[in-house]
Formats: C-alpha cells, structure tokens, sequence
C-alpha cells in the first residue's frame, strides 16, 4: 500500500480503523501547530517593525531637536528640508575633526575630491566634474564664497587658504548651482559663513593646537575670539585672530633646504554689529589674511619619499583684504538684504621653469632666479535680495548681483643666462 507525502499522517491505508484516526488526529495536530508558529512570526515581526518605527520616531525628534539650520537657498532652512544635495558642517564639528582649511573639507564631503599641490593652490572636482588644466581662460567649476564674496578664481592664480575658526557653519552644495551663485558653480559651491557679533552675553575663546608635521618639524596654530557687547541688545563688537606656523616635512634637493614647505599664515577680523530698532540691523566687516607658503608640496618621486627638486622655490603667495557692510530689513511681507564688499586681492605665483623651454626661445636678461609673480587686485561686488515671508510651502526669492572684475593683472618673466 502507499502512503501519503507532504501531510503529517504516513499511515497505510490497511491498517485498523483506530490507526487511521490517530494518524487525522496526528494531521490537525500538525496544521495547528503550523499556524500557531506562523502567527508567532508575524506577530514578532509586527513587534519589530514597531519597535523600529518607535526608534526611527525618536532619531527622528532628536535630530529635530538638533538639527542644522542652512541658507543655501537663500533662506534659512533645515538641512533635511532643503531639496539639493548639501553637506554642512558647524564650529563644533570643525574644531572635533580637526579642519582648519580646505583638505579637511574635500576630505569629509562625500563626492568631492579636492586637488591642492601646495598651499593657497586649491581645486575642487564634484561629482567628477572640474575643469581639465591650469589655463588663464579656465573657470573653476565649483565656486567658493566667504560671507557673500566670491574667492575662486581661475587658471593658474592662487587662492588663500581661509582660516576655519569662529565660523557659523560651512556648506557644500553638490550639483550645479548657477542660479544663485553664477556661472563658477557648474558642479557645487562652498560658502564660509562666519559668525555675528552677539548682542547680550561677553565672550572670549581659544584654540591652540600643536603637533608634528614630519619626522622633525613642528606645526603650531593659534586662533583667539573676544566678543563684546558694547551697548546691550544694541552694538557689539566681534574680533578673530590666528597665527599658523607649519615646518615642511619636504626636502628640497635642488636649493639645499630642508623641510622647504614651511607655511606661515596670519591674520584676523573685526566684525560691528549695530540693531538699532528689530527691524534694522547693520554688519561692517573688515578682515586681513597674509599666507607665504615657502615652496611647493610638490614632490619628485624618483628622488625618494619627501623629496623635490628645483633651481628656486616654487612659492603661491597671497595677500587679502575684505570690508563688507550688510544691511537687513524685516518688513512685514518680506526680508530686504544688502550686502556690499570690496576686496583687494595680491597674488604672486612663482614657478620654476628650467627645462620647461626650448634654448633660445627668450632673449637674455641678467636675472638671478626664475620667477613669474601674479598680481590681481581690487574686486568689488554688491549684491541686493528681497525675501518674501511666506508660511506656505512656496515662497519667491530676488537676489540682483553686480561683480566688478579685477582691473588688472601683471605677469613678469626674468630668466636666467645660465637657464638659456
């Protein structure tokens, strides 16, 4: 005789009566116990999912409760709200990870991979695109802003390193971003927000941070912050200074100098904030950064580890002035802002040129070094934007923006008898 297959009952059809009804008996034992167990699973699986949605529900309120409030649009957001893709960064989190300019940036914003051979020469790639080459007529494809100055340039100028200590926060919009900040903003931007005076409350801050940047060589960075209210709830005055003092750990074989990258950067600014009414506010600004880097970072693999060679140093230099006044004005429809900046801007890049040329290719001139400085200067821009105030979902935006171009740029190329 056969047997069934895929029941809990195997009994024979030829056995007693009594044999059957155990093996039906056998068989109902088995489809309870089947829904008992599946009933089990779902009930624990109904369990877990509530009590995930009850975690998720909690991150979500404590991530409201800390969440980060962006501009990047223009208006003041939370980051999870606003609809671009966006990394922001707060003082907190600066001075936690240990960021003072941009490598730490490029390192911590997914999708962004920063070219930087040497101090004050910066060029950011997002989202795999950035433009290919140093050329005079090439525009960088990610633009950078401190407050509502544009500092990226293009070509072979340089770029000073902006100190990251006492800002607001740091954004980084991936994806193109002409709309609000021009034609430089093709793959991202990157603004640098710095922080207001505060109207109420004194406060003083410090960072000191000491450490080896080589085998042998010291890196020392100082930064200090005093804010002080002069007039309560009215005027209050907001000073930032820094100092770097950062040895190389590269050798350079050609000019005998050891750990030649030495970089030295200092600066500072002062920021006046007057409210005289809560309509009203007024921001002057002034800050002044020098950075001299002392070669290249460069290196010459073939040489060994930490090794470079050239007949002069290569050197980016740059020197930076700002003053900004920004005026806001809450009406009752809307925000009326006005920010005007003016920027004197010295760049000087030298560059090693020997063996770049042809023997010929330049008539003589007694020179001791090869050099080609840049100089560009004096860049102004105003920008003017009214902000309706809306509840709903949708609400308009208006910025106007004029920026002046650099009136001049001088480039000076000596060379040698003994290079020729």
């Amino acid at each position: 005789p056969r047997s069934r297959v895929g029941s809990m009952s195997c009994v024979p059809k030829g056995l007693p009566h009594r044999f059957r009804a155990l093996g039906r008996h056998c068989r109902w034992v088995g489809y309870m116990f089947k829904f008992v167990f599946r009933s089990s699973i779902c009930l624990a699986a109904v369990a877990a999912s509530s009590a995930a949605s009850a975690t998720d529900a909690a991150h979500a309120v404590a991530a409201d409760g800390d969440s980060i409030i962006v501009t990047a649009t223009r208006r003041a957001e939370r980051i999870q709200d606003v609809p671009i893709s966006i990394s922001a960064f707060s003082q907190e989190e600066l001075t936690e990870k240990g960021i003072v300019g941009y490598e730490g940036i490029g390192r911590e914003t997914p999708g962004v991979v920063l070219n930087k051979p040497t101090a004050n020469f910066n060029n950011f790639t997002a989202r795999g695109i950035a433009t290919n080459g140093y050329n005079a007529n090439l525009q960088s494809s990610v633009a950078i802003y401190i407050d509502e100055l544009p500092v990226s340039t293009i070509g072979n100028t340089t770029v000073v390193d902006p100190n990251l200590f006492d800002v607001e926060r740091v954004e980084f919009l991936r994806g193109p971003q002409g709309t609000l900040f021009g034609s430089g903003s093709l793959s991202g931007a990157m603004r640098i927000l710095q922080k207001s005076p505060d109207l109420n409350d004194f406060d003083v801050s410090a960072l000191v941070d000491l450490g080896l940047t080589g085998s042998d060589s010291i890196r020392q960075r100082y930064n200090a912050m005093v804010n002080v209210p002069l007039v309560e709830d009215k005027l209050a005055l907001r000073v930032v200074g820094f100092y770097r003092d950062e040895e190389g750990y590269l050798d350079n074989v050609g000019t005998g100098v050891k750990n030649s990258n030495t970089l030295i950067d200092y600066g500072g600014r002062a920021t006046l904030l007057w409210r005289p009414t809560d309509r009203l506010s007024i921001k002057l600004l002034g800050s002044y950064e020098y950075s001299n880097p002392k070669d290249s970072s460069l290196t010459s693999p073939g040489l060994g580890r930490n090794k470079r060679i050239s007949d002069e140093p290569d050197r980016f230099t740059g020197k930076q002035l700002i003053a900004n006044a920004t005026i806001d004005y809450e009406f009752d429809f809307a925000k009326l802002t006005s920010s005007s900046t003016y920027s004197d801007f010295e760049q000087r890049f030298y560059v090693d040129l020997a063996g770049t040329f042809p023997a010929g290719s330049f008539p003589a001139r007694r020179s001791p070094s090869v050099s080609m400085p840049m100089v560009m200067t004096r860049c102004s821009s105003r920008k003017r934007g009214l902000r309706r105030r809306s509840t709903a979902r949708f609400s308009s935006s208006s910025v106007a923006s004029i920026l002046k171009p650099p009136p001049r740029r001088r480039l000076f190329l000596s060379l040698n008898p003994e290079f020729l």
